[in-house]
């Protein structure tokens, strides 16, 4: 006779959070698994945690907006037509000497306004009413003017826009100067890119100001968007012995005018030795001056961070919950035979100033 499995109760309690970055998310939750015992007392329970973290991805492309309505310009019209009234009642009679005289009679509003005009039209003693007021301007009059705006302002532009070239071609140098004789890898080009757009955009802001306006401050801090996302996986080279999977974005650099500093939040989650493992994350990461290796451009980096570590099942030592201070050294090369295309890296990180260390291969999109 086979044994068939009792009936428990149990139930499931969690929560979790996710992160929307345009198309691509981060998400993390943790739930428990709480169930009785075999053969203990209805009051001993038995909890499972288990903790989920990963990346969303958004599959097709944005719906598209409706175009706004054309605008419709109102234009009050010059003249107004007045529907003459029925009850006008005109007489004429005449005089002895023969001169016809004409009576009109007009019914008198309760309130507003009659003017009446007699004698020649040319006549300059007349007392005329007030003018209507102008008409709303149409269309073709602003295109009109916006030509004669445009056509006073072309030799101030052509002027700058000379005086930007030359700017130019001295920012680019300098630029050029900095990055050295390696050439330009993809992400020293996009640094340079950065760079120059922002160096460029302030000297636009300088040009634009009036002289007698006050100083505006510009914005120089850091503006998160999402530049890159990278996926990793790896292993722990100290105990706990771990597989691990993690993903990182980057939200751009710190500072504009420092394009090669930027920030990288990252999301990692291991098994193995120790139960589980989630580090959470937020690096600083520097961009260092690449070189070559034959015709292989490889691009050094350095970061450092503060996150939040979680292990399920700790060695002797180590809390399960702990605050960490990160830091780690790498290098990104690009896919063979792919140029410009996605980038592979090469990193070792230590966790809470190395006292763990993981090795970590990598690619960046």
């Amino acid at each position: 006779d086979g044994a068939h499995p009792e009936d428990r109760d149990a139930a499931i309690l969690g929560g979790g959070a996710r992160l929307d970055l345009g198309r691509v998310g981060v998400m993390a939750s943790a739930r428990s698994y709480l169930f009785q015992a075999g053969d203990s007392l209805r009051d001993d329970l038995r909890s499972n945690l288990q903790l989920t973290a990963g990346l969303t991805f958004r599959l097709g492309s944005a719906g598209r907006r409706a175009a706004p309505a054309p605008a419709v310009v109102r234009q009050t019209p010059d003249t107004v037509y007045v529907a003459r009234d029925g009850t006008v009642e005109r007489r004429t009679e005449r005089r002895g000497d023969g001169d016809p005289q004409q009576f009109v009679t007009i019914p008198v509003p309760r309130e507003g306004e009659i003017y009446l005009r007699y004698g020649p039209s040319d006549s300059s003693a007349v007392r005329r009413g007030p003018e209507p007021g102008a008409a709303a301007v149409t269309a073709g009059q602003m295109e009109a003017l916006r030509r004669q705006v445009l056509a006073d302002l072309e030799p101030l532009l052509r002027e700058l826009m000379a005086a930007e070239r030359i700017e130019l071609r001295e920012m680019v140098r300098d630029e050029l100067r900095r990055i050295g004789a390696a050439g330009l890898t993809p992400e020293a080009e996009q640094r340079l890119v950065e760079n120059l757009e922002a160096r460029v955009a302030l000297r636009v802001q300088e040009r634009l100001r009036p002289a007698d306006a006050a100083p505006r401050p510009v914005r120089t801090g850091f503006s998160p968007r999402l530049r890159e996302w990278r996926a990793y996986t790896g292993g722990n080279l100290d105990r706990p012995r771990q597989f691990l999977l993690g993903g990182r974005l980057d939200l751009g650099p710190l500072n504009p005018r420092n394009p090669s500093l930027r920030v990288v939040p990252e999301l990692a989650a291991g098994g193995g030795q120790g139960g589980m493992s989630v580090l959470l994350a937020t690096n600083v990461q520097l961009d260092l001056a690449s070189f070559r290796v034959g015709r292989a451009p490889l691009q050094p980096y350095a970061y450092g961070g503060l996150g939040f570590l979680v292990l399920t099942d700790p060695n002797p030592g180590r809390a399960e919950r702990e605050a960490v201070l990160n830091l780690g050294y790498g290098v990104n090369f690009p896919v063979p035979r792919r140029d410009g295309g996605p980038r592979l890296f090469v990193e070792h990180q230590g966790i809470d100033l190395f006292d763990l260390n993981r090795l970590l291969i990598g690619i960046r999109f």
